[in-house]
């Protein structure tokens, strides 16, 4: 049993060949209520200690949290979703024992996690342990932009979610280097003596990677690599960005890196041709098809969306709600629009749609479909019955 997939790929190649593999399934809502029941009661614990309180007081206390902080999750599809992975159930829990309020958005969480993880906690450690970084002449920004370097080549590399040591310092050199205007760029000789300590640093100081054998490493979690992928993907030139999307629109690896673009994205018509590029993809192949969920939920999410374009991207997904042959993607794009219910921009259309489409809270009766057999074979009940 092992948590590092190409550790265990590697063992494999020698002396497992016969090795049957599988995935943890996500938490379960009775899983994800002992995790957080047994965190609470935890800080509960020691809040008591430190602060001489009430113990059994704070054990009250702690299960009336873990309902309350079950119930924010639950109130975002979103962070349902990213509370399924134990890894980030426990990073929003740290969010919520922090005091802060919870982001109704999983890019916003995925924000003040990296916040959290480059800024806030190697800061800490400094303080507590009077030292000072090994990589002090770089800032916090520093640091982020050059992993989002490093996770944009990974990304383009076949999707690689792994990366030796010598080609992290590679591509952390490259960035140190780089005068285009994405990079820092320093003279070789300085980058040169800061590269050995950058891995070390964002291994141990910042554990936004991990190793996963003797030489090579990882993002922490495949969704910080496809974040920082999109802040570099971001700060390249839109033509760039539209040649990106042409290479790597087929394949549904690059969802999460196309939608962190489009968040980053503040300006409208640099978001209309982002569309542009993403609608030019969309057709009758699953490829196709994922696409169109993309678009979907760029224009029921929480995106900078132009309004108009917005309207128009809704009206394509209620038409292919209501007529698409596949079941599956009617669903997905159904769950989308569903979102746009938490938006000012579409809600009003979106509950338009909703009041055509639900006939009924209960089974449907046979009687239903005998009066329905009596109907006119006209265009008009044709179009009304295929498309409701």
């Amino acid at each position: 049993l092992t948590s590092r997939p190409y550790g265990a790929r590697l063992l494999q190649s020698f002396s497992g060949q016969e090795w049957q593999t599988g995935e943890l399934a996500p938490l379960s809502e009775d899983q994800r209520a002992v995790v957080c029941s047994l965190w609470f009661r935890q800080k509960a614990k020691r809040d008591a200690q430190q602060l001489g309180l009430n113990v059994a007081h704070q054990q009250e206390l702690a299960s009336t949290e873990s309902i309350k902080f079950r119930d924010e999750l639950d109130r975002s599809i979103e962070l349902s979703r990213l509370a399924e992975t134990p890894l980030l159930l426990v990073l929003l829990l740290y969010m919520r024992f922090q005091n802060a309020a919870l982001p109704r958005r999983r890019f916003d969480a995925y924000e003040r996690i990296l916040d959290h993880l480059l800024r806030e906690h190697p800061a800490a450690k400094r303080v507590a342990a009077f030292v000072v970084d090994s990589v002090d002449s770089l800032t916090d920004a520093d640091v982020r932009l050059a992993l989002a370097q490093l996770a944009f080549t990974l990304q383009a590399n076949d999707n690689s979610q792994v990366v030796t040591e010598d080609d992290l310092e590679r591509v952390v050199f490259g960035f140190l280097t780089d005068r285009r205007g994405l990079g820092l760029g320093l003279e070789p000789s300085t980058a040169r003596s800061m590269v050995p300590a950058f891995s070390r640093v964002v291994e141990g100081s910042l554990g936004i990677m991990v190793r996963q054998g003797v030489h090579e490493l990882s993002f922490l979690h495949r969704s910080f690599q496809e974040f920082l992928a999109s802040l570099h993907m971001s700060r390249l030139p839109l033509l760039e960005q539209e040649q990106a999307i042409k290479a790597y629109g087929g394949d549904a690896r690059w969802r999460e890196v196309f939608l962190g673009l489009v968040w980053r994205t503040r300006r409208p018509d640099e978001i209309d041709r982002l569309v542009s590029q993403f609608q030019m993809q969309v057709d009758g192949t699953l490829a196709g098809l994922t696409m169109a969920e993309l678009l979907a939920e760029i224009a029921f999410g929480d995106f900078a969306c132009p309004p108009n374009t917005a309207a128009m991207l809704a009206d394509a997904v209620f038409e292919n709600i209501e007529r698409h042959w596949w079941m599956p993607h009617r669903r997905r794009l159904l769950s989308q629009c569903l979102e746009g219910l938490q938006a000012v921009r579409l809600r009003e259309r979106v509950r338009h749609n909703l009041r055509q489409w639900v006939f009924a809270r209960v089974r449907w009766r046979p009687s239903i479909y005998d009066a329905m057999a009596g109907w006119p074979n006209t265009p008009e009940v044709v179009e009304f019955l295929v498309s409701r």
